[in-house]
């Protein structure tokens, strides 16, 4: 139960962000600034933002009816939920914070659940590697080089 009470705050803020940015299409340069694609945790509001980034970098309008012609039309009724979700988008910024440090939970419970299935300590550098090139991270501290 403490688990479902700790996921729920992200999944809400991730929720507010998209339903912002849906709301208030003059958000949008600023949310793909303050938020990657890897942060959405649902599905469907993950192909909202990659229809939103594609139309925003296009010089397409972002608005509901060309995100819907992007995502398909059985999103929507998601999208009629998020505009009457989303009253406002002045605290969108809070929430990407809050998606953010969700986020980076996840991808560091990921990590350490591959480091404790390692069965070698070169294993487990192999998968913690792998894991920190594609984020972006140097291979492997140099003081801890074996």
């Amino acid at each position: 139960m403490a688990q479902e009470t700790k996921a729920r705050p992200g999944l809400e803020a991730e929720t507010a962000v998209i339903g912002a940015m849906v709301a208030a299409p003059e958000i949008v340069k600023d949310v793909l600034f303050a938020v990657r694609e890897q942060d959405f945790r649902i599905e469907i509001n993950r192909q909202i933002f990659r229809a939103a980034r594609d139309l925003y970098l296009r010089a397409k309008p972002v608005t509901p009816v060309t995100i819907r012609d992007k995502v398909g039309k059985e999103s929507s009724e998601y999208l009629a939920q998020l505009l009457e979700i989303a009253t406002t988008s002045a605290n969108w910024r809070e929430y990407a914070a809050i998606m953010a440090e969700q986020a980076s939970m996840r991808r560091m419970q990921e990590l350490a659940m591959q480091v404790a299935a390692a069965g070698t300590a070169q294993e487990c550098w192999r998968r913690s590697s792998s894991r920190s090139r594609a984020a972006g991270g140097r291979s492997r501290p140099t003081r801890w080089r074996t």
